[in-house]
C-alpha cells in the first residue's frame, strides 16, 4: 500500500497532544474567573500566568502578571477615591471576574480544550482559590504599607 502523501509525518506530534501528555494541569477559564473574583484581577492574572507558563509561553505569563497588577492597582486606587453604593463592590468583583473569564477563554480556550481532549487534567479549583486569597493578602499588605508610609 502507498502512504498518503498529504498526511503529516508520523514523527511530528501536535502541540496540543504534547500539552496533554505532559502531565501538567491547566486551570479552566471558570477557575480564572473564581481567582479574579476572590483575589481581584491580580489573582485571576496569576492563575492565567500559571497556565501560560505551563504552556511554555513565559513572555505571555509575565505580561499577564504585569497587566493584572496594574489593573488591581487602578481598581484599588479608584475604590479609595470613590464611594460606592452598598452592594456595588460585589458587582464590580463580578464584572472583572467575568472579564477575566472572557480573556482566559479567548487567549487559552483552544489550548485548554486540546489539553483536556488529549487526556490532560484540569487544575484544582481549590488551588485557584488559594492563589487568589494569597494575592488578596499581598494586596492588603501593600495597601497597609502605603497607608502607613504616606500616612494617608
Amino acid at each position: 500500500m502507498h502512504a498518503n502523501p498529504y498526511a503529516a509525518p508520523e514523527s511530528m506530534s501536535s502541540p496540543a497532544a504534547e500539552v496533554g501528555a505532559s502531565g501538567r494541569k491547566l486551570f479552566t477559564p471558570n477557575q480564572v474567573a473564581l481567582a479574579a473574583f476572590l483575589g481581584a484581577p491580580l489573582g485571576g492574572s496569576i492563575v492565567l500566568a500559571i497556565n501560560f507558563a505551563r504552556l511554555g509561553k513565559g513572555a505571555a505569563a509575565m505580561t499577564a502578571m504585569a497587566l493584572g497588577a496594574a489593573a488591581s492597582t487602578v481598581i484599588l486606587a479608584l475604590a479609595m477615591m470613590v464611594t460606592l453604593p452598598t452592594g456595588a463592590g460585589g458587582l464590580l468583583g463580578l464584572a472583572y471576574a467575568l472579564a477575566m473569564r472572557a480573556v482566559a477563554q479567548r487567549l487559552q480556550g483552544e489550548a485548554i480544550e486540546a489539553h483536556t481532549n488529549s487526556g490532560g487534567a484540569s487544575a484544582s479549583a481549590w488551588a485557584a482559590a488559594g492563589i487568589a486569597l494569597a494575592a488578596l493578602l499581598l494586596q492588603f499588605v501593600v495597601l497597609l504599607t502605603v497607608l502607613v508610609v504616606f500616612a494617608v
